[in-house]
């Protein structure tokens, strides 16, 4: 990380706010009031080890064969937020100084093909695939 951020100092214009290494990164964004939480996920891609699961050492929901391909289950962190964006979250205006109730939603995503009918659920392979 702190390689890629050496990178954009070097390309972007230098008054252009860029941290020096990801510790800094991290401190700006804290200072801001945002983020991160840590979430593990099982090795077959079944679940996520977050909410319901948080306290798993192994996963409820696949057998050591498994062969998992489930990216929506890492989306789930972001759906989770955007359903509470949608129900609208108050903001603060620097420019006007003053509050404000915004709502947000996803419109769409871009994917290749095969993650296109993991996410979607429609077959993308074989004699009866046939995506919308």
């Amino acid at each position: 990380m702190d390689e890629l951020l050496s990178f954009f100092k070097e390309v972007l214009p230098e008054e252009s706010f860029v941290p020096s290494s990801f510790c800094e990164a991290k401190k700006f964004l804290h200072d801001l009031g945002l983020g991160y939480t840590k979430i593990d996920a099982c090795q077959n891609d079944c679940i996520l080890y977050w909410r319901d699961y948080a306290n798993d050492q192994l996963c409820p929901k696949c057998g050591p064969k498994s062969l998992g391909n489930d990216t929506d289950v890492y989306l789930q962190p972001m759906i989770e937020e955007l359903k509470e964006f949608w129900n609208r979250v108050e903001i603060y205006d620097a420019h006007l100084k003053s509050n404000f109730l915004m709502r947000a939603a996803l419109m769409l995503t871009i994917n290749d093909y095969p993650t296109y009918g993991d996410l979607s659920g429609w077959s993308t392979k074989g004699k009866l695939a046939c995506p919308c």
